[in-house]
C-alpha cells in the first residue's frame, strides 16, 4: 500500500474514530457489467479482468466472486490477459495496457491469489497478450504495441526479441508457445502473423493461406498436436497442419461474426474448439469442420475459460455488458453467473425525494438500460419502457414521476402509474425576464421553432417543475410535459447551474449571482481568482448561517462574507481538482472528485477526509444521500456502491 493511502487511511480512522459504527462500504450492483479477460486454474479457480484494473476471483468455478485487488493501480488499466501459472494457482500475472498511451502500461504478478500485486516488468509498455512456457514454466512471453518481449526468470528480467521499430513485429494481439519448444513462438499482430524457432533471434512470416491484412486475434496450438495451430482473425479463423507454415481458412461462421476475441480448445475433448466471438459463441466438435453458434447473437464475449467438471466441461463466457454466463451442458443452455461481480457503467441515477431507498439508474451497454430498485438496491427490476432516443444525459427524481435530460437535447418524463415516458414540450410564451443585474434578453417576438434545448438540471418545487437549460429557465406542473419560458439573461456567459431554495443562485460561464426567493433579478458575485471552470453552485444550509460553494476545475471554493476576498478555496483534506455537484445526507457532505476519490466532511465543508479504498475509487455520475446519513454513488465502472459512516 503506497503511503499516500496509509496516511489517508490513518486521517479516516481519525475522522470517525468517535462514531458508533464504524464506517464501510457496499455493493449494490446491479450484478453483471464487462469482462475483459478470463484465466482457469486447473483447481477450478477462475480469474477475471476488467477495464480498470480489478481482478475478481472466483473460487468455485464461477458459481461465486469476490473483488480481490487492482492490477497495477491506474484507473485506466484494462486487464487484457489473465495467466494463471501452471504450478501454483495462487501465482497470477497481469497483461496490462492503460488507455492514457502515455503511461502505457506493463506485466503485474500476484502471488497470493490476486489481493495485492506488484510490477512484473515491462514499464510502459502497453502488454496486449502473455503466455508461459509449458515445458518452461519460468520462461514468458509478452506481445506489446512495440513488440514481443521474453523473460526466463518469472519476470525478473525481460529481454526485447524482436527488432526494435520493426514495422511488421510491432502491434501485437496474440501469442502462443509450443508446447515441447519454449523457443519456437506463434505472434500474432495487426497485419500478419510471424514464427520464430530459435526464441526470437530470427522470425519469418507464416501467412501463407490467410487473407492479407488479418488482425490475428487469438492464437491456439493443438495439445495432442503442436503442427495443428488454430487462429482467429478479423477475416475468419484459420487452421495450420503443418507448424503455420500454411493456413486453411475454416468454414460455417459467417463474415458478420468474424471478429473472434478468443478461440480455446476444451481441456478434456482435445476436438472441442470454443469462439468468442462478436456475435456469440461458437461451438467445433470436429477440429473445425463445422461451426455451430450456442448463443443470442447480440452477445458480445471478450472471453472464454472451460474447466473439466463431473458433468463434462463447464463453459464460462465473458461478455461486454452481461457480465459472465456459464453452461454445464456443452453449451446446449447458458445461466447468469455473476454472483458477487457487478462492474457495470452506472451513467446516471437519480433518487426518490420521498424514498430514499427509491433510486433509478442508467446502465450503460445493457439491453435494459433503466434498473429501479425499491428496496436499497437489494433487489433490481427493469424499468418498464426505456429512454427515448439515444438514452439520458442525467436523471432526475419527482415525486410520482422520473424526469430524463436527454443526450440528443430536451427531456422526458416518467409518469410512475401509466409506466411510461412521455416528451416534454418546451414553449416560448411572452413573459418576465429572469436576470442578473445589468443583463436582460430581448424579449422573443413571435414563436419560431427552436431545436431542443441542452437540460442541465430538472428541479421540482412545491407542485413546481424547472428545466435549467444552458441559455435560460423553464417552468411548468410538476405533473405535466409543457414547460414556459423564463427569458434568463446573461451577457457574460452560457448558464451552467441553479439553485432554488431561500437563497436562489445561479451559475453562468463566468457569472455568479444569488438572491433571497425567485426575484425577477439576481445580485452578480465576484468571481474567484484562479478559479478556472466555473461547473456546480451550491448553498448549504449549515443552521445559523448559510454556506455557499462553488466548484471548478481547479477545486471546491467555500463563499466566506465579511472578507475582501471572499471565496476561500476548500484545502483541509480536498484535492484541488474537478468534483462532482456536492451531496449532503444529514449532517455529512460528500463529495465526488476527478481523482476517483470520495470525500466526505461532518463540519459543514471545512474539513474532508478521504474515505474509499482501491476498490471503490473511479468515476461516478452521480451521488445520492441514503436516508440514514450515508451516501449512493452511481460509479462509471462499479456499479451502485453505498458508504456508510
Amino acid at each position: 500500500m503506497s503511503m499516500v493511502r496509509i496516511i489517508a487511511g490513518l486521517l479516516v480512522a481519525a475522522f470517525f474514530a468517535s462514531g458508533a459504527v464504524a464506517q464501510r462500504w457496499e455493493r449494490l450492483g446491479p450484478e453483471g457489467g464487462q469482462v475483459v479477460s478470463l484465466a482457469a486454474a486447473k483447481n477450478g479457480t477462475v480469474y477475471l479482468g476488467t477495464p480498470d484494473g480489478h481482478v475478481f476471483v472466483s473460487t468455485d468455478e464461477g458459481n461465486h466472486w469476490e473483488l480481490r485487488g487492482r492490477a497495477g493501480g491506474r484507473l485506466d488499466g484494462v486487464v487484457q490477459a489473465l495467466l494463471v501459472d501452471m504450478r501454483d494457482p495462487q501465482r497470477v500475472y497481469a497483461a496490462i495496457w492503460d488507455l492514457d498511451p502515455q503511461a502505457g502500461g506493463g506485466v503485474f504478478e500476484s502471488k497470493d491469489g490476486g489481493r495485492t500485486w506488484t510490477s512484473a516488468g515491462l514499464a510502459g509498455e502497453a502488454v496486449r497478450a502473455l503466455r508461459q512456457s509449458p515445458s518452461e514454466p519460468d520462461v514468458l512471453v509478452a506481445g506489446t504495441r512495440t513488440g514481443v518481449f521474453r523473460t526466463a526468470d518469472g519476470g525478473v528480467s525481460w529481454q526485447r526479441i524482436t527488432p526494435p521499430g520493426d514495422p511488421e513485429l510491432r502491434n501485437l494481439d496474440s501469442l502462443a508457445i509450443n508446447p515441447d519448444h519454449s523457443g519456437t513462438i506463434y505472434a500474432g499482430t495487426y497485419h500478419l502473423p510471424w514464427k520464430t524457432t530459435d526464441a526470437g533471434k530470427t522470425w519469418a512470416p507464416i501467412h501463407s493461406g490467410m487473407i492479407d491484412d488479418s488482425d490475428v486475434m487469438s492464437l491456439e496450438i493443438d495439445r495432442e498436436n503442436p503442427d495443428r495451430i488454430f487462429a482467429s482473425a478479423c477475416s475468419g479463423i484459420y487452421r495450420s497442419a503443418d507448424g503455420a507454415r500454411s493456413w486453411t481458412k475454416l468454414q460455417g461462421i459467417p463474415y458478420t461474426s468474424r471478429r473472434t476475441p478468443q478461440i480455446l480448445q476444451d481441456p478434456a475433448a482435445s476436438k472441442v474448439l470454443y469462439a468468442g466471438t462478436t456475435e456469440g459463441l461458437w461451438i467445433s466438435r470436429d477440429l473445425g469442420e463445422n461451426w455451430a453458434r450456442v448463443t443470442p447473437r447480440g452477445w458480445v464475449i471478450n472471453a472464454v475459460a472451460a474447466l473439466p467438471s463431473a458433468q463434462g466441461t463447464r463453459i464460462l463466457i465473458g461478455t461486454e455488458a452481461r457480465g459472465v454466463l456459464a453452461s454445464d451442458d456443452s453449451g446446449q443452455s447458458f445461466f447468469e453467473a455473476n454472483t458477487g461481480f457487478s462492474h457495470r457503467v452506472i451513467s446516471a441515477m437519480a433518487g426518490d425525494p420521498d424514498s430514499p431507498e427509491h433510486f433509478l439508474i442508467q446502465v450503460e451497454g445493457s439491453p435494459r438500460l433503466l434498473f429501479e430498485s425499491r428496496d436499497g438496491g437489494k433487489d433490481w427490476s427493469p424499468l418498464r419502457e426505456a429512454v427515448p432516443g439515444a438514452g439520458a444525459e442525467k436523471l432526475f427524481g419527482g415525486r410520482g414521476a422520473w424526469w430524463a435530460a436527454l443526450r440528443e437535447g430536451g427531456a422526458a418524463r416518467y409518469d410512475t402509474e401509466l409506466q411510461r415516458w412521455q416528451p416534454v414540450e418546451f414553449d416560448r410564451p411572452a413573459g418576465k425576464a429572469l436576470r442578473i443585474s445589468g443583463s436582460e434578453t430581448p424579449p422573443n417576438r413571435g414563436r419560431p421553432a427552436i431545436p431542443p434545448p441542452q437540460v442541465l438540471r430538472v428541479i421540482e418545487s412545491g407542485g413546481i417543475v424547472y428545466a435549467v437549460t444552458t441559455d435560460t429557465v423553464w417552468r411548468g406542473s410538476s405533473r405535466g410535459t409543457a414547460l414556459h419560458r423564463l427569458r434568463f439573461g446573461s451577457s457574460e456567459g452560457d448558464l451552467r447551474d441553479l439553485n432554488l431554495g431561500p437563497q436562489v443562485c445561479a451559475l453562468a460561464a463566468v457569472t455568479i449571482a444569488c438572491s433571497q426567493g425567485l426575484a425577477e433579478s439576481l445580485n452578480p458575485l465576484p468571481k474567484p481568482t484562479g478559479a478556472g471552470q466555473l461547473i456546480w453552485l451550491q448553498p448549504f444550509d449549515e443552521g445559523a448561517n448559510d454556506a455557499l460553494f462553488l466548484g471548478t476545475s481547479k477545486g471546491v471554493f467555500r463563499w466566506e462574507d465579511g472578507s475582501a476576498n471572499p471565496w476561500k478555496l476548500v484545502e483541509s483534506g480536498l484535492p484541488a481538482l474537478r468534483s462532482d455537484r456536492l451531496a449532503v445526507s444529514g449532517k455529512l457532505l460528500g463529495l465526488a472528485m476527478a481523482n476517483g476519490g470520495f470525500y466526505v466532511s461532518e463540519d459543514g465543508g471545512k474539513s474532508w477526509a478521504r474515505v474509499d479504498t482501491l476498490k471503490e475509487t473511479g468515476a461516478s455520475s452521480a451521488v445520492l444521500p441514503d436516508g440514514n446519513g450515508g451516501f449512493l454513488i452511481g460509479s462509471e465502472t462499479e456499479g451502485v456502491l453505498h458508504w456508510i459512516p
